[in-house]
């Protein structure tokens, strides 16, 4: 039996979506990569997506920028200095939530990323990630054995 690919991406994403604004600092970043199971934090403006930080993005940055000579005396200080628009990443390819999974899969495996944003009306409404797809692969394994 073949594993169904065609399935919407809206039937595994994630569709309650926990953003920040783009001038939210990044000690907020920090609380929100600490206190949640999620890797990908996008970054939001009038619910329209702008951006997105990864939480690897986010440990490389916070800890590069903790290299560079500071007047700030404390890491909290410092994070409270930086905002989110000065390490997220634009510019991101986007899903719609009737799009395939295996138009998530090609994206995918053509890029360097794991997390996809899902757009209805230009909004952000979910999000796909390279996890999503393992967990419904899996799933499908399983209920073909």
């Amino acid at each position: 039996m073949r594993i169904d690919l065609s399935t919407p991406v809206s039937e595994i994403m994630t569709s309650n979506v926990i953003s920040v604004g783009p001038n939210d600092d990044l000690l907020s970043v920090k609380h929100f990569f600490t206190s949640t199971r999620m890797h990908h934090l996008p970054v939001t403006e009038n619910k329209k997506m702008v951006g997105m930080i990864s939480k690897s993005d986010f440990l490389a940055v916070s800890s590069d920028l903790g290299k560079v000579k500071r007047e700030v005396t404390t890491e909290e200080e410092f994070l409270k200095s930086h905002t989110a628009s000065e390490i997220m990443v634009t510019g991101i390819a986007h899903l719609e939530p009737d799009s395939r999974i295996n138009v998530a899969v090609s994206l995918f495996s053509l890029n360097y990323f794991h997390a996809l944003p899902v757009f209805a009306n230009d909004e952000l409404v979910g999000i796909v990630t390279t996890h999503d797809i393992i967990k419904y692969l899996d799933k499908q394994d399983d209920a073909q054995h």
